[in-house]
């Protein structure tokens, strides 16, 4: 982990790695992806580009974050597609390194959550959302019972499967 990053409380890390709670726990472990968060957000039928904090994309002193608000705007139908009025999603753009330089070979954004407020979408809700704005979403590593830290790092391999070239941090998994 990088001096930014940060894990999740020590129960939740237990019922994701060592055992469920109960027959209802279903762990979805996906990769986790080094780029800035961005999201998009639908409000009153018009889109806003934004970045982690909630400010307008393309109001940020950073390029990259102008790049991604010209690109959503130069796909505003697939975001259309997929969002409805009050809803965003969010994702990593991994237009500049930070850590990890890829070679994508899609898109430079992925998206990982489908929000309303602050209620997130279930799974395949999401997944069959950002289907219909044909985007691309993190790789499942596993889905069903926990999976621990170092079986999910041997399914991820060295670089995982969205093109990293080199990883500063080392790959990552998200659970």
């Amino acid at each position: 982990m990088g001096p930014g990053d940060h894990t999740c409380e020590a129960g939740q890390a237990r019922i994701a790695t060592l055992k469920a709670r109960d027959r209802h726990d279903h762990i979805i472990v996906q990769e986790k992806l080094d780029g800035t968060n961005v999201g998009v957000a639908r409000v009153d039928g018009v889109l806003y580009p934004l970045v982690r904090a909630g400010y307008v994309a393309d109001t940020s002193p950073f390029e990259q974050h102008w790049r991604f608000a010209q690109w959503v705007y130069a796909n505003q139908d697939r975001f259309l597609a997929v969002l409805r009025d009050g809803e965003r999603l969010v994702g990593e753009w991994l237009m500049q390194a930070h850590g990890t330089r890829y070679q994508l070979k899609h898109e430079p954004f992925v998206a990982f959550d489908l929000m309303a407020s602050n209620d997130r979408a279930r799974y395949d809700e999401l997944t069959d959302r950002v289907r219909n704005g044909d985007f691309v979403a993190p790789t499942v590593i596993h889905r069903g019972e926990p999976l621990s830290i170092e079986a999910a790092m041997k399914a991820l391999d060295t670089y995982g499967f969205h093109g990293a070239k080199r990883s500063g941090r080392g790959s990552r998994v998200a659970g």
